[in-house]
């Protein structure tokens, strides 16, 4: 019984084999998807790279509003303004990364930020803003998408 199920399975594997077509790409050449419907051209792309290492077709990235969580508070008696952050992922590797909108509510006071990037713990992007004022807003990307704001000062 056995050998008749493992010469079953070799049959089987051997005819899987014998009608695999093995396609080669090449990697210069465009990409030409058709609609199955109308035969008509959807999508025309290449795989080609840039001298830069950056993908040719690569569509150009705005902003997006992510999840956000926030943190901790700020302890400041003066009047506080909100603010809008455009922070991009430092872990990103893509050559176009989008920015992401932090909507934030700091002290008047805070003008300039001394800001740093890293690639924390499990791939999140992890930046920072040091104010002048001596807040520190910590902006964490989650590998979900989302967004965790920490306010420290």
């Amino acid at each position: 019984m056995l050998t008749q199920i493992n010469l079953r399975c070799v049959v089987a594997a051997g005819a899987l084999l014998c009608s695999t077509v093995v396609l080669h790409a090449d990697n210069r050449l465009p990409i030409r998807l058709l609609d199955p419907a109308r035969n008509t051209p959807v999508v025309r792309t290449s795989l080609a790279k840039a001298a830069d290492g950056c993908e040719v077709t690569q569509p150009g990235c705005g902003s997006y509003k992510p999840c956000v969580t926030y943190r901790g508070c700020l302890d400041c008696c003066g009047p506080k303004v909100s603010q809008t952050l455009m922070v991009k992922d430092p872990c990103d590797c893509s050559c176009n990364p989008c920015a992401a909108e932090i909507p934030v509510c700091l002290p008047a006071c805070c003008k300039t930020p001394c800001v740093s990037c890293k690639c924390g713990l499990l791939g999140r992007g992890i930046v920072t803003y040091s104010y002048d004022c001596g807040v520190c807003v910590t902006v964490l990307f989650r590998n979900c998408g989302d967004v965790v704001v920490v306010y420290r000062g």
